[in-house]
């Protein structure tokens, strides 16, 4: 089955602005242990776990995926990217993407080459997290813009999240440290 991204089926692994790791061509994926001796000194690869080979995958950038090596929870989107001449599945991957809050995913028509964004009010929303039992960034929907403090004007965009638990190593921007802090606002 070829994959229409990658006509030429060569293999290749393409970085996705603030996404995956988009892999083609069939390339084998197998878990590499770096092997100790007596000392626990670094000395050789063990090959362990070997993955089913698939023509193309994607795999986790961010360290957050539930399904690692895998993209999750948007590699469920990434895997309809090939599949958008469906109606059914266009619209899917477009609801998908429209409800990623940090705006990191984005739709594009290819015809015209213009994003595929939701028609979001200007307003903002404070995230609470109740499944990681944790509160989230702020919401800033619509095209809200963003100064810094020494004046600095971010990309206006029309999804953006900021962080509100002082542990992003983005900030401004969420990067979902929150998670890994256990943030509550509400205790």
């Amino acid at each position: 089955m070829s994959d229409p991204s990658n006509p030429s089926g060569e293999p290749k692994v393409v970085v996705t602005r603030n996404g995956c790791y988009l892999v083609s061509g069939g390339i084998p994926l197998t878990r590499q242990t770096i092997g100790t001796d007596s000392a626990g000194e670094s000395e050789k690869w063990s090959e362990g776990e070997t993955f089913p080979t698939k023509e193309s995958y994607a795999l986790c950038r961010c360290g957050r995926s539930s399904t690692k090596p895998f993209c999750d929870p948007h590699g469920k989107v990434w895997n309809q990217v090939t599949g958008t001449q469906d109606p059914q599945v266009r619209a899917n991957f477009i609801r998908q993407v429209g409800n990623c809050p940090s705006g990191r995913l984005v739709a594009w028509e290819r015809a015209s080459g213009a994003a595929i964004e939701p028609d979001l009010q200007k307003s903002i929303g404070v995230i609470e997290d109740p499944a990681e039992r944790v509160s989230g960034p702020l919401w800033l929907r619509g095209g809200i813009p963003v100064i810094a403090a020494d004046g600095f004007a971010y990309e206006v965009r029309n999804r953006v999240t900021l962080c509100r638990c002082g542990a992003s190593a983005n900030k401004p921007f969420c990067d979902g440290s929150h998670v890994k802090v256990g943030f509550r606002d509400w205790e």
